[in-house]
Order: C-alpha cells, then structure tokens, then sequence
C-alpha cells in the first residue's frame, strides 16, 4: 500500500510522462525524417516507463489516463491536435500497460472495465474522428481496433465506426497513409466481429466496390488504395459474405456481384497485354493482373483455401498420370504460392508494424501447412525436394 506522499509522487512522475509523450509544433507528419525517428523512438521508452509506473499502481494511472482523457476528448473541437491525439494515445497504451487475457478489458476487474468502458464509449460518440489532423484520426482507428471487444459489449456503436472506416475519415481520406492504414485495420476490425455486421454486409460491399477497381497504366489516374490494400478490402469482403447468415444463392449472388466487374476488367487487360509493344506498359499490364488473381484469393480464407488445396492433391495423387506427370502438376500448383512464400519471408524482418508481423507471419505458416499438406499428407511418396529441380 503506497503512502499519500508517494502516490502524490507516482502522479507527477505519471503526469511529467504524458507531457513529454505529447508532440510539439515542429513535427513534420507530412516528411519524417532523422527528428521525428527519434521522438517516435523516445516515446516507446517513455511508453516502457509508463508500463513499469502501471505496476506500481494500476489505479492511479487509470485514473490519471481517464482524466486527461476526458478533458480532451470532451472539447476536443477546440483542443489542439497533439492535446487529443495524446489523450487517444495514452488510452490505446493502457491495453498494454494494464494487460488482459485474449484482449478481454471488459470484464474482470470491474473499475477497470467500467472506466475502459467509458473512455471507449465517449471516443465513439464523440465525433473525434472528424478532427482533420491525421495522427488523430489514426490514433482513432488504433484504438477502436485494439479494443474491438468494446462493440461486443455494446453492439449499437458499430454502424458509427463502419460509416468511420468507410468515408472520408477513413478509406476515402485524403492522406495515403491514413487509407493504408485504415485499410488494414478495417480488414482486423471486421474479422472480429462480422457475426455483428450482418444487417450492413450488403450497405458495407456497396460502398467498398468503387474501391476494388483495378487500375491499369492507362486509366491515368491515381485508385484511391494501393494493390496491397486492396488485398484487406477484399478479404474483409470475403469475410463478410462466407460468414453470413444468408442462403448459399445469395452468397454466390453477392460474391458475383463484387467480383464481375473485377473480371470483366481482367478479361480485357489479358486481351491486351499480348499486344502492348511498350516493355514498361507491358510490366504494368501483367502487374495489374497479378493483382487481379490476388484480388480473388483473398475472398477466401486461409483455412478455405486449404480445402481447395486438399480437392486439388485428391484429384492429382489419385489420377493414373505418372509420377513425373504428377510432380509437373503439383510444381504448376504451388510454385506461386512458393514464390509468394519467398517474397514474404523476405518481408517479415523488416516489418516494423507487430500487426503486420503477425498477419505476415500468420501467412507464411499457412503457406507452409498447404505445402506440407500437398506433399507429405496427399502422397509421402512423391519428393518436395525433387519436385522443384524439375
């Protein structure tokens, strides 16, 4: 039990901490450069601080958190940038700084989850998200993701935070780092709680398709999200529409809708690269279609395409092709997902993001398990190694 001279001072060490985690006038968010990496690099120590005064007394940070907070967000319309965007931050900290199992903040120790509870409910209703500073917007979609367990506890705040995700504040934003990253974070925010989406599954797919176009080098124009973003939009999709409730018609009619202008746009883009004489055209061409055929994978889900992968082996270990035959066709089969493979074992040490490590890394197993699967569980006789001297 702390005495009331050092709690009076683990508040003003708490206090001094959150001051010194907020941003300053000087920093360029439009081109980071050797400052800015060290104040982003500064802010994770004082992060670990905040940890360590958390063990101390997990009651007065909340405490202090909540009252910062409050007084933000609650004017938030005349409170300078980096005064909100701190407030929003120190909340997203406290799902580390007061951990919980499996992300389960609401329900347990009851002061904690009333008060987590209340910051959230108050970030949602708000109307922060309008703020026009990008960091605070950013902080916003961090937060409501982090704690996307709140929306199961209180539901009715779902359809404030899709129309967020789905305008101008979010995917539709005018800064490129806030779609990209709001596309991701889409992508987790409805992977958690799609069984609650489904009275604005056919509303979401309606406001995502312009978003899904392709965008081939002579439209001209700038698509709004890049490939690799695209790729969230699409799972999110694929996960709403498999997840649903509806008949399997309606699902094939859904999925058909969202994919036929894909294919209709694929379909001439294949018809024109044969033609294209310009090698650079042609690169953005095949580039174009690749991202295409990504574009469908997505729709289904790792543990989907495991089942395709399993029909595909049936069909292959079971025919009366030779054994060379068969290994032609298990090379045809998986030497993409083997390149794939390779691109993003390149990728995941110099990802800097713990989200996109996991989501990177989470792939990679997949990747492994459908090549395992294909090779030693459909025929132990036929040779992974060999297979791609061939």
């Amino acid at each position: 039990m702390l005495t009331d001279q050092q709690k009076s001072n683990v508040e003003a060490i708490m206090l001094a901490v959150i001051k010194k985690l907020t941003y300053d006038d000087e920093y360029n968010f439009e081109s980071e450069g050797e400052d800015e990496a060290m104040f982003v690099e500064y802010r994770k120590q004082l992060k670990l601080l905040l940890d360590r005064l958390a063990q101390v007394s997990p009651e007065l940070l909340l405490e202090a958190v909540r009252r910062v907070f409050n007084t933000a967000i609650q004017s938030w319309q005349c409170t300078a940038f980096m005064e909100v965007e701190v407030a929003i931050r120190l909340l997203y900290m406290l799902g580390e700084a007061l951990p919980a199992s499996h992300g389960a903040h609401f329900c347990g120790d009851i002061a904690k989850a009333s008060a987590l509870q209340d910051m959230m409910r108050t970030l949602v209703t708000s109307g922060v998200s309008e703020y026009r500073h990008t960091s605070v917007v950013l902080e916003f979609f961090e937060t409501v993701v982090r704690y996307d367990k709140f929306f199961i506890v209180e539901p009715q705040h779902i359809p404030h935070v899709l129309m967020a995700f789905l305008d101008h504040r979010g995917l539709r934003h005018s800064s490129p780092k806030v779609r990209s990253r709001t596309s991701y974070l889409f992508s987790r925010f409805v992977k958690t709680l799609h069984k609650h989406m489904s009275a604005f599954i056919e509303d979401i797919l309606s406001r995502i398709q312009d978003l899904l176009e392709l965008s081939p080098p002579e439209n001209g124009f700038q698509a709004l999200l890049s490939n690799d973003d695209q790729l969230f939009i699409f799972e999110a999709a694929g996960v709403l529409i498999v997840n649903s409730e509806y008949t399997a018609e309606r699902k094939q009619a859904l999925m058909k809708n969202l994919l036929t202008p894909l294919m209709e746009k694929f379909t001439i883009l294949l018809d024109k690269l044969p033609m294209e004489q310009d090698e650079g055209r042609q690169a953005a061409l095949a580039d174009c279609l690749n991202h295409a055929e990504n574009g469908f994978q997505a729709l289904l889900s790792n543990d989907d395409q495991l089942f395709i992968f399993e029909a595909a082996g049936v069909l292959i270990v079971n025919s009366e092709y030779t054994a060379e035959r068969k290994q032609a066709l298990m090379k045809n089969l998986l030497t993409p997902l083997m390149e794939k493979f390779t691109i993003l074992l390149d990728k995941l040490p110099m990802e800097q993001d713990e989200g996109r490590q996991a989501a990177l890394a989470d792939c990679l197993n997949h990747a492994v398990g459908f090549a395992r699967y294909s090779f030693n569980e459909r025929n132990p006789k036929l040779d992974c190694v060999g297979m791609w001297t061939l």
